[in-house]
């Protein structure tokens, strides 16, 4: 094995770190309990969570700084469980309702604020849109 072939992997993440991501893809998604909400445990919706929510918060939350700096782009898969809960998927349905909450919330926070320090073209947009009176229904 040559030096530069052992260098690449630091070079490429360097690279990365320097430039930046385009974009994260967070596609996890389990389906582990199946049965009435009342026959689950705290411990199977805790299980379903970890992978399906909690693993997609961390992956989003570790990689965001490198994905602001490029204004990239965070993609989150769902269901259509996280929209419309059935009964004999409640763990499920949990797990991907939070996936969609996290999503909005994500979706609605001002670039500015992700990295701070930083101006990006939707933080300009909304301190213009401030300065025309918007509060965006902050009192």
């Amino acid at each position: 094995m040559t030096t530069t072939t052992m260098m690449m992997p630091l070079l490429t993440l360097t690279t990365v770190y320097v430039r930046g991501l385009w974009g994260v893809v967070n596609n996890a998604g389990t389906m582990m309990s199946v049965g009435l909400a009342q026959w689950m445990t705290v411990d199977d919706y805790r299980r379903q969570c970890d992978v399906n929510l909690f693993g997609l918060i961390d992956v989003t939350m570790t990689f965001l700084p490198l994905v602001v700096k490029t204004a990239g782009r965070v993609v989150n898969t769902s269901s259509l469980a996280g929209r419309l809960a059935l009964p004999t998927y409640a763990p499920y349905s949990v797990s991907k309702f939070g996936v969609e909450a996290f999503t909005d919330a994500l979706r609605y926070s001002p670039p500015a604020l992700l990295m701070s320090g930083t101006d990006y073209p939707c933080s300009r947009a909304v301190n213009g849109a401030r300065e025309h009176g918007c509060d965006f229904g902050h009192r």
